[in-house]
């Protein structure tokens, strides 16, 4: 075999790698995969230089055991005004996308992008006509379950979810009302915190009814007094089952936080600079389709593998970013890999899979 000083094998005798032939790669199909579901709604920057910042939402499926869905609502900073709208309480010029995940896996089922003033609950109501009777067909025996921020808790989501049969926990802000009925737990919790000096949870809920609600519904209550200082958290939910469960599950909803780092930092979905809005919700559209063909390839090629939890950006820096020469015959491409690199096993592994799939 001959080797160039660039460490590549050459036009010699092959390597192990050496000649890999892309007609390979072009037949590999990933394997049936259970479809799960999740909401995201996301803020979209038309730089990927600016910050981020996201608010978790979270749907769940259970098929004899509990699996989680999740819908979130992030945003995605502009460094100009040009076709972004400012966004009074982030402060910035902005897009506020709305993305759909399944809970489990994090595959990402819609998205779209909406104008940076859009609230978080905008087009939730519309959406989930594209979303549950698919998957009601598909799993007709199969529960849905809802969790979600306070940007998600307006009363026309909470009687669509209602009258669609989807229950939820959904977090809700605080007003004098709430704070009223739970002022003697509050100072109960501190009164112990001083006394034992630990920190101390209290998990409840009562029955309360909004003016804008048609009958009274369930609230949680969560009130936490550690040395940070009083956290009191409400959420609002017509599930049954203790408290403490309810907010327990509540609180998994960061999990989809890693899902938006995921389609925002290794898929650069906050690239719109296009000038018109059109033109920017198509590329949210693309970057959809990457992120939704490398997860069913981590699912399905990398299972076993170092690799089968990693995230994407892990998969492209250790698996994908291989140097390498490609040389056009008449009939195939030839693809010239170095003889061996820090990522040779985890590469064989995936081209032998990938070779053995069906066409």
């Amino acid at each position: 075999m001959t080797t160039r000083e660039d460490g590549m094998s050459g036009s010699g005798k092959q390597s192990w790698a050496t000649n890999m032939v892309a007609r390979g790669w072009r037949n590999a199909q990933p394997r049936q995969v259970r479809p799960l579901l999740a909401l995201r709604t996301s803020a979209t920057r038309r730089r990927s230089d600016g910050p981020s910042a996201t608010e978790a939402l979270g749907l769940l499926n259970s098929h004899r055991c509990r699996r989680p869905r999740h819908v979130q609502a992030s945003r995605l900073p502009t460094l100009a005004a040009v076709n972004a709208r400012f966004h009074g309480f982030h402060n910035q010029h902005m897009y506020h996308p709305l993305l759909w995940f399944e809970g489990r896996a994090g595959l990402l089922l819609r998205s779209r992008l909406r104008p940076g003033r859009d609230a978080s609950a905008t087009g939730v109501v519309d959406e989930r006509r594209h979303l549950l009777p698919p998957l009601r067909r598909r799993f007709p025996h199969t529960p849905l379950f809802l969790r979600g921020d306070a940007g998600m808790a307006t009363p026309a989501v909470e009687a669509k979810l209602e009258a669609e049969r989807l229950s939820y926990v959904l977090g809700i802000g605080t007003n004098r009302v709430f704070k009223a009925r739970v002022a003697p737990l509050v100072a109960k919790a501190q009164a112990r915190y001083e006394r034992r000096g630990r920190p101390v949870h209290i998990r409840t809920s009562f029955r309360h009814r909004a003016k804008s609600w048609p009958h009274p519904r369930r609230s949680l209550v969560k009130i936490a007094v550690t040395a940070a200082g009083l956290n009191v958290r409400f959420m609002v939910t017509h599930r049954r089952g203790r408290a403490a469960d309810l907010i327990d599950w509540y609180d998994d909803r960061g999990t989809s936080e890693n899902w938006i780092k995921e389609l925002k930092l290794d898929i650069h979905a906050d690239r719109l600079s296009c000038h018109r809005f059109r033109a920017n919700a198509v590329r949210p559209q693309l970057h959809s389709v990457a992120l939704l063909l490398l997860a069913y390839f981590r699912r399905a090629v990398l299972a076993g593998t170092r690799l089968a939890t990693a995230t994407i950006g892990t998969i492209r820096l250790h698996l994908l970013k291989v140097a390498g020469r490609v040389v056009r015959s008449v009939r195939r491409l030839w693809f010239h890999l170095a003889s061996s690199w820090p990522g040779q096993p985890p590469f064989t592994a995936c081209h032998r899979a990938l070779a053995r799939a069906p066409a």
